[in-house]
């Protein structure tokens, strides 16, 4: 019995260290899974073309994770990018989705960022041929940066844009600039000013003078005597009416499109042949008609069914006027004497600043043509070379003053104005800045 015994107790000694090891490794703790998550501090941003964000993430992270990395990405970096620290910028127009994530299969956290174009003015700077100064395209951002650059184009394609710049149209996402001494028509993205394509006018009709377009076309006045057409889904010249000679600005009014004929070289013998506007039906693409207006035709507007043609006369004993074209055709002379006039909401906007007199500055009702500010600009720019409206805004180009005259040589400047006529702010843009162009 007491061998027996013995053996037994043996036996539970032999299995309770056993049991004591497997109950250990049963209650062994383990560590718990994190449920790991991403947050933003917002899920969707405004911004302007050029403006950053700084986007915050805020991420729970297992601590067993391979990768603790927050990663950022840009669903379209064309229109926004964002760096290793989610910092975004805005790149061009459009919608892109900013995400920051902890990897393949792992939480993530999105913000949607919206970017639009600040409301810009362009500055089509003719330059000086005759002193070799090309001409350049000026951004002026008056929205809310209040910032100019000097030379979009030139910045965005690393090369000049060319002699005599002279006017542009935006179509869909491109814009058309006219280059007269270069013979050219330059089309470029509207946002990013990248050059998409040349247009070379052939040797039948050249010199790009004014651009205009309808829905379907772009039309450009030649200084050759024509007005070519082009297909804006090929970006080709389809088709070339002849007008006049020299033919500068244009107006589309009612299927048809009116373009002033100046006679522009023939000023030696007293522009003879500059009294018309030719009407040119567009559906046929043909002229119908000259309509008979003053001496040297420059500058058309369209407002309330009227056209408006800034005749300039000689410069001597024939003065400048505004002649109205109404809907039959019939021309009446205002005698309102101007330089360069433009129009909006209505209004006409008129600047008159003769050689060696004051310069005015008179605004009418297109409907009438009674006066509703006899001067609409409080603080008058040296020497006016052009001006536009854009509902809350009246901007005047104008050349600087050396030795007390007009430089065509040098840089001039853009003023800013409220429409009750106080200067809001001075821009420095190119040499021989006559056209502007709002784009909103």
């Amino acid at each position: 019995m007491k061998l027996r015994n013995f053996l037994k107790l043996m036996a539970m000694a032999l299995v309770v260290p056993m049991a004591l090891v497997a109950c250990y490794d049963n209650d062994e703790p383990e560590i718990p899974k994190v449920q790991e998550s991403v947050v933003l501090d917002t899920d969707d941003a405004d911004l302007f073309v050029g403006e950053s964000v700084q986007l915050n993430a805020t991420a729970v992270v297992d601590p067993l994770a391979t990768s603790k990395v927050i990663n950022w990405t840009s669903s379209d970096s064309s229109v926004a990018t964002v760096d290793a620290n989610g910092k975004v910028t805005a790149v061009a127009p459009g919608k892109a989705i900013i995400t920051a994530s902890l990897g393949d299969g792992r939480p993530s956290a999105s913000c949607e960022v919206e970017v639009d174009a600040e409301d810009a003015l362009l500055v089509f700077n003719g330059g000086n041929m005759y002193s070799s100064i090309d001409g350049s395209l000026s951004q002026i951002r008056f929205e809310k940066s209040q910032t100019v650059t000097y030379d979009v184009f030139a910045d965005a394609n690393g090369r000049s844009l060319g002699a005599t710049v002279q006017d542009g149209i935006i179509f869909g996402e491109n814009l058309y600039i006219a280059v007269d001494g270069s013979n050219t028509i330059e089309v470029v993205n509207k946002n990013t000013f990248k050059s998409v394509t040349t247009i070379l006018p052939d040797e039948t009709a050249y010199e790009p003078r004014d651009i205009v377009a309808d829905d379907n076309y772009v039309y450009v006045s030649m200084y050759t005597g024509h007005v070519s057409r082009i297909d804006p889904k090929t970006n080709k010249i389809d088709k070339t009416v002849a007008v006049g000679p020299n033919p500068e600005e244009m107006v589309i009014e009612d299927g048809y499109l009116y373009v002033v004929n100046s006679d522009g070289l023939n000023y030696g013998a007293n522009y003879e042949n500059g009294k018309t506007v030719s009407k040119i039906n567009l559906k046929s693409f043909t002229e119908e008609k000259k309509i008979n207006v003053g001496l040297n035709p420059t500058a058309i507007q369209e407002s309330n069914d009227k056209i408006f043609v800034l005749c300039m006369g000689n410069y001597g004993d024939v003065p400048a006027s505004i002649y109205v074209i109404d809907e039959n055709d019939n021309v009446t002379n205002t005698n309102i004497p101007a330089t360069f006039f433009t129009e909006d909401d209505g209004i006409l906007y008129v600047v008159d600043s003769p050689w060696g007199g004051t310069t005015s500055y008179t605004s009418y009702k297109a409907s009438d043509l009674s006066v509703v500010s006899q001067n609409f600009i409080k603080t008058p720019v040296d020497s006016p070379a052009g001006i536009a409206v854009d509902e809350d805004r009246i901007f005047v180009s104008s050349y600087n003053l050396v030795d007390g005259y007009a430089s065509y040589s040098t840089d001039g400047y853009v003023n800013e104005y409220k429409l009750d006529g106080t200067l809001v702010k001075k821009y420095d843009v190119g040499v021989g800045p006559v056209h502007m162009l709002v784009v909103d």
